[in-house]
């Protein structure tokens, strides 16, 4: 578990989920989009214009997780990570193209991304972020793993596109609202 949830921060846990888990989301993945009377929203008409360059970057389409049969899973994620459920999950599904450019997630607390799957560097879809800890003089990357989790709280970070020659890239993206 983060030890201090308080303070500005980027931290990995490259195996928040094991392979059992990271199968169940899968499976679940797998079914919502061979699902072709599954409804998703979408970046353009659920973000703010700036998270979507405008609306440059290509769709991430976008799925309500909170009341979903993976929603157990994710709880448990989220609770050894940080100590708490998180206030509300989607999957968000890269597309090839899609990115989203730096920001800071200013309307929530903290965010959790879980990866679903495994990324080459040479994909795109990488995590980008500067830790406010060393007065953000440098840019560090992560690569998706599946299974890893990113917990995010005000630092600015951002999403390389996603190549169109990669899968879309599959996350489950977390967010915290304190009361």
């Amino acid at each position: 578990m983060i030890e201090d949830l308080d303070k500005d921060q980027v931290y990995i846990e490259e195996q928040l989920l094991n392979p059992a888990q990271i199968g169940v989301i899968q499976e679940r993945f797998n079914e919502i989009l061979g699902n072709k009377n599954s409804e998703f929203a979408n970046s353009y008409t659920s973000w703010d214009t700036e998270i979507t360059d405008n609306y440059r970057a290509g769709i991430v389409l976008l799925k309500n997780l909170d009341n979903d049969a993976v929603r157990p899973v994710i709880k448990d994620a989220c609770e050894r990570m940080t100590g708490k459920d998180c206030t509300k999950a989607i999957l968000s599904v890269f597309t090839a193209g899609s990115y989203i450019p730096w920001h800071d997630d200013k309307k929530f607390d903290a965010a959790i991304t879980i990866h679903v799957d495994d990324y080459d560097w040479q994909d795109g879809g990488m995590f980008l972020y500067t830790d406010p800890s060393d007065n953000f003089s440098g840019i560090k990357g992560y690569i998706p793993r599946a299974g890893a989790g990113v917990y995010v709280k005000n630092a600015w970070h951002m999403v390389t596109p996603v190549l169109p020659t990669r899968p879309p890239r599959l996350t489950v993206q977390c967010w915290f609202i304190e009361d």
